[in-house]
């Protein structure tokens, strides 16, 4: 069984059947840790004997999302180059050998004519176990979920939505407008983890906002109304109980799968997993793009 290496520059002409061994890679190119596997050891010679293996790259059987998102950081990172032909070369003799569709979307984005550019290489394997879209999650153990808490915040809901999660194997963490404790609508302090603040969205899988007095604080509260639209546009799935729905129409979200609203925490339970099992809210990129976060 031979791995697949994804490689961001060229491979030396005697580059070895058994790319396992990254001791057998000379140390001059890049690559990292094996990302799939072909049982196939054809494949391998067929990498091999493919003159530039810039192919190794293009064995990634991407979703229509992942391609797109290939496609973006290419041009984010060729566009901060400042010299064109820098960038024309990379398009143009790099891009085009790993997949033609790539260059010519990216040199869309650059300003690049790839007339006369080299067509991809003739290598046509594909591994989909190295796309995410194939790699489906069964559970939700190890996620975590930020949970928006200030002074009045539901008790109930509360222990009603750290308790879900915690039976499903997922972590619920407190975030309130600081890192002092809250009280909960009971009179009881409630630590947190931190404040808002200083733990971004970008560290968790999910964000939930329980009802209770305390969304009227956290609605003026423009770090918090920040929160919601950053995960928004990161496409996490958000879910607002009790008095927390209105936050969504106040920031303008649109409604998908992965934003929901319930007077309790049972109501968006199995939604929430069902959001948190798919990793992303892909089906929300094109909405989110307009998301100013």
């Amino acid at each position: 069984m031979v791995d697949l290496v994804l490689v961001t520059n060229r491979i030396s002409p005697s580059m070895p059947e058994n790319l396992s061994d990254p001791m057998k890679v000379k140390a001059s190119f890049f690559f990292v840790p094996a990302l799939a596997s072909i049982a196939d050891p054809a494949a391998a010679r067929a990498l091999h004997t493919c003159g530039m293996a810039y192919i190794l790259i293009a064995a990634l059987r991407l979703s229509e999302t992942e391609q797109g998102h290939v496609v973006a950081a290419y041009s984010f990172e060729l566009g901060k180059v400042q010299r064109p032909w820098i960038r024309e070369r990379q398009v143009r003799e790099i891009l085009a050998r790993i997949d033609h569709d790539l260059a010519r979307r990216v040199a869309a984005n650059l300003g690049i004519d790839l007339a006369g550019a080299e067509p991809p290489a003739a290598c046509s394997q594909r591994s989909p176990a190295l796309s995410q879209m194939s790699l489906g999650a069964h559970d939700i153990k190890g996620r975590k979920v930020a949970v928006l808490v200030a002074d009045g915040v539901d008790a109930r809901a509360l222990d009603d939505l750290c308790q879900g999660l915690q039976a499903e194997g997922a972590k619920a963490e407190l975030l309130g407008p600081s890192s002092a404790p809250v009280r909960d609508d009971q009179g009881n302090e409630r630590a947190v983890v931190g404040s808002m603040a200083a733990e971004p969205s970008v560290t968790y899988d999910a964000v939930l906002v329980p009802g209770g007095a305390g969304v009227a604080a956290l609605s003026g509260e423009g770090v918090a109304l920040h929160y919601l639209l950053e995960a928004y546009k990161h496409l996490k799935p958000l879910a607002l109980l009790g008095e927390a729905r209105d936050l969504a129409d106040r920031l303008g979200l649109q409604a998908d799968p992965g934003l929901l609203r319930g007077a309790v925490y049972a109501d968006v339970a199995a939604g929430l997993r069902d959001a948190l099992l798919q990793h992303r809210i892909w089906a929300r990129e094109a909405l989110a793009a307009s998301v100013p976060a």
